[in-house]
Order: structure tokens, then sequence, then C-alpha cells
């Protein structure tokens, strides 16, 4: 008899946000679950669970995701509950014809990154 296990891992990153629905102008996305599953590379290494979270939101150019600091538009950069109450983030502000990267940050208790933008 085979047993195969399968073991999650917990990245400090989170996944990035999906479209649910846009326009010209504005874009709602669903976060990522984010209570038990974040990841990370060391096996056996203790990691804070998030207690908030904020999508993050720039134009698109080549390059970097979305940081810490792009939190200009309505609806990005907003801390809010990590515990899965909130199941959609809608950002607003888009200039229409632009294209745009969205990422997701978590924050433990202290209000702390928990390991980077996603």
């Amino acid at each position: 008899t085979t047993t195969t296990t399968t073991t999650t891992k917990r990245w400090l990153v989170p996944r990035a946000p999906r479209v649910l629905t846009r326009t010209e102008v504005s874009v709602t996305l669903i976060p990522p679950e984010l209570q038990n599953s974040l990841r990370s590379p060391i096996r056996g290494r203790e990691h804070p669970e998030p207690a908030t979270f904020a999508v993050l939101a720039k134009v698109h150019t080549s390059g970097l995701a979305p940081g810490l600091h792009n939190v200009d538009l309505p609806g990005a950069g907003v801390r809010l509950p990590a515990d899965g109450s909130v199941t959609r983030v809608t950002v607003t502000g888009l200039t229409p014809n632009e294209c745009y990267t969205f990422s997701v940050v978590a924050y433990d208790g202290n209000g702390d990154v928990i390991g980077g933008a996603g």
C-alpha cells in the first residue's frame, strides 16, 4: 500500500487578487484567502497570522509589482480585516484606457508587513 501525504506550504507573500468586475474608472477585486494561507520557503519557521490586509494599485509598467507606496487611488491602501469577512475590494479613480497592476499586502497584529506585497 502506498500512502501520499500533502503538506501545505506557507508563503509570506499573499497571492494576487482576482478581478471580479471592472469599468473604465474602477475595478472590483476578490482578495486572496489570507488566514492559514501565507506560506514560507523556510520549513518549520513560525509566522504571524495576518490581522489586516490592503490592496495596492499602480499603472502597469514593465518591472516591479505595486509596492507599499502605491496607495494613491481610492480604495487602495485601505487596511481591512484579514479574517475572511471582506470578500470584495473596489478601487476607483482609474484612468480610461490605462492598464493597472494590483497586489495584496498582509499585516500582523502590530501593523507590520508580513513578507511583502504580492
